[in-house]
């Protein structure tokens, strides 16, 4: 009986925990939904009067008729979806399929712009290639392909790594060229993971705030934000409500597409499939896709970014403020900022991701929502959470939002959210791997749970652990829109600092913070590879 009621309470515990999660998930949604419903009162965001018919277009003074900011985001993600797949997926074939000097390098190196701030690289390249002319529509396309590259770089390769050799070698046998094979037996079967792959820079296209904002590109990430700052909360939430608009259709199509560009039930280790040896015009071709992606992705921005410190750093008044504190102060804060935020994360996530992977969750309602959560823009939750709480600060008649902003709760509530279904899916994977049978064993000699999840449970799940939260940190250092907006003053970290000094034109100090935000950046994401390698690797062994 008292086993029963146990696993009752287990039960309820459990359900609660799943419900809190569920509700922090909603509170940006409803935030932004308040400020529709209950408009602020009067000297509070005045604005002029809604023009619903702006979100389209409108015509100038001039005459002539310009895009609003709802098809100009649908317009710039197709857009940047044709660069980064054609892209990702030229570099996929390359390092899977392909033989050359250097290929290994060079499709690793390709993997660089994943790991650095695409605004970052927005903001060298608009002082590239000239900063009164860099900017709008097809310079935001240009620079968020080449961040979102990746994604089809990665996904398109490993599936490639899956499926084998076989079918193309048979083909080839027949007289297929080159082109016949990818058309005729590659394409059919890789078009549930480049469907996913084209929903995911969709999605990270939408949610963009960075890159737009550097480049001036009149979306609505860019618009929501200045809207937030005019105190134009009417306009905020109505630019948000068209955010979930097409946000959340994109997450369901790519949830249900994700298990059908997961693994089938094929071999177990498929034959690997013969590299085809380039030579001439296709070898000269697949060096020129490495010089464009790595020289706009790679060199270049660096190049960039130490023109900004160098001419400078030689003249002994740039070290009077001193250069190495400025970049250590809001290094400390990111990494400070991280870890707490990540800890939100986890803990939020380990009940529904354990919950998944050992109870399931009916109808995939509970990770839909989580990850839902996750693909909303970081200037949606932002805005939405400090909404929420100013609504309710109206309603008790008590003023919680500056206090819990200034406490820091807000900023790591909205990174806790935004970084969610990362841990959630980091983790679920772990639980998933874990041995049943050493923990019926520990239970069969009579090991209370307790002691069986401390005793073998956990140490099994910290490299599964470690890889949610270093991937987690990194996104939190990478973050910009809920960083401006929901951080307590005085406290600055690695993209404030940045993102404020470029603003102000400052590109020694900006060079500086970028230099160390990159290469932190980029050895969280060296860090997080390797062990999720290894998580991987625990549960073969």
């Amino acid at each position: 009986m008292s086993v029963t009621r146990g696993r009752d309470r287990g039960r309820m515990a459990r359900g609660a925990a799943i419900a809190l999660v569920l509700v922090l998930i909603a509170i940006p949604v409803a935030g932004v939904l308040a400020i529709v419903i209950d408009p602020p009162p009067a000297g509070i965001g005045e604005a002029p009067p809604l023009d619903l018919g702006a979100f389209f277009g409108r015509t100038e003074a001039d005459g002539s008729y310009r895009l609003g900011p709802l098809p100009r985001t649908l317009g710039l993600a197709l857009a940047v979806c044709s660069v980064a797949m054609l892209l990702g997926t030229s570099l996929a074939w390359l390092g899977a399929r392909a033989e050359y000097r250097g290929r290994r390098i060079l499709t690793a190196l390709g993997l660089v712009p994943f790991a650095v701030p695409s605004y970052l690289l927005g903001m060298t390249h608009r002082e590239l290639f000239g900063a009164a002319s860099f900017h709008g529509f097809w310079p935001a396309v240009l620079v968020l392909g080449l961040a979102t590259s990746p994604f089809a770089q990665v996904l398109v390769g490993a599936a490639l790594a899956r499926l084998g050799g076989s079918g193309e070698e048979a083909a080839r046998l027949l007289g297929a060229g080159p082109l016949d094979v990818f058309r005729r037996i590659l394409l059919p079967r890789l078009r549930p993971t480049l469907a996913y792959a084209f929903l995911l820079i969709l999605l990270y296209t939408i949610s963009d705030f960075g890159v737009v904002d550097i480049l001036d590109c009149e979306v609505l990430t860019w618009s929501l934000f200045r809207a937030f700052n005019q105190q134009a909360l009417e306009l905020a939430a109505a630019m948000g409500l068209g955010l979930v608009a097409i946000a959340l259709p994109l997450v369901l199509a790519a949830r249900w597409l994700h298990g059908r560009a997961a693994p089938g039930r094929g071999t177990g280790q498929p034959r690997p499939a013969a590299r085809v040896k380039l030579s001439g015009a296709p070898l000269a071709l697949a060096y020129a896709i490495h010089v464009v992606q790595l020289g706009l992705g790679v060199a270049l921005p660096a190049w960039t970014l130490l023109g900004w410190i160098f001419p400078a750093a030689f003249r002994p008044e740039a070290w009077d403020f001193g250069l190495v504190p400025l970049a250590l102060e809001p290094l400390a804060t990111s990494l400070v900022l991280a870890a707490v935020t990540t800890v939100v994360a986890i803990l939020l996530a380990f009940i529904p991701a354990w919950t998944a992977a050992r109870r399931g969750l009916r109808g995939g309602f509970v990770e839909t929502a989580i990850y839902a959560g996750q693909a909303l823009p970081g200037v949606l939750v932002a805005f939405g959470l400090f909404e929420a709480i100013l609504v309710l600060s109206r309603r008790v008649g008590r003023s919680w939002h500056d206090d819990l902003r200034q406490a820091g709760v807000l900023i790591a509530l909205g990174l806790g959210l935004r970084f969610l279904g990362q841990c959630y899916g980091a983790l679920k994977a772990a639980i998933l791997r874990l041995d049943r049978r050493q923990e019926e064993s520990a239970r069969s000699l009579g090991a209370a749970p307790r002691r069986v999840f401390l005793a073998i449970q956990l140490p099994s799940l910290r490299p599964g652990l470690a890889s949610a939260a270093l991937l987690a940190a990194l996104g939190v250092v990478k973050e910009l829109p809920i960083t401006l907006m929901l951080l307590p003053r005085e406290i600055t970290p690695l993209s404030y600092r940045l993102y404020g000094r470029y603003t102000q034109g400052n590109f020694l100090e900006a060079g500086v913070v970028g230099v160390t935000m990159a290469a932190t950046a980029l050895v969280l994401h060296a860090v997080a590879q390797s062990w999720a390698r290894r998580a991987g690797g625990t549960a073969r062994t």
